[in-house]
């Protein structure tokens, strides 16, 4: 899933997990983790990406200056469709912060 995104003008930092959106989202699938993806934008600007078991949905961040108690973006997405949104939104709002 994360292939098909264009994290320009980001650097991926790591990409820990490929999505197959056949998976199942619970628990009990092993591939989902709080560290699936991180793209650096520039030298403030952090993209991050994690499924978090306790609550049983993806969170999307954009952090600021590592700032992570006041993140810029936070998105929660309980399905697949969900984080494709959830992330383009989030490469919206990085692009535009980045071309300013």
């Amino acid at each position: 899933m994360f292939k098909e995104y264009d994290f320009s003008p980001g650097k991926v930092i790591f990409n820990n997990y490929d999505i197959e959106e056949s998976e199942v989202l619970d628990e009990n699938n092993i591939n989902l983790t709080e560290d699936m993806l991180q793209v650096k934008f520039g030298k403030n600007l952090v993209l991050d990406v994690g499924w978090y078991s306790g609550i049983g949905r993806f969170i999307v961040y954009i952090i600021n200056q590592c700032d992570w108690e006041h993140p810029v973006l936070r998105a929660e997405a309980k399905s697949y469709h969900d984080l494709k949104i959830a992330l383009d939104n989030a490469m919206i709002l990085l692009k535009e912060h980045y071309n300013k």
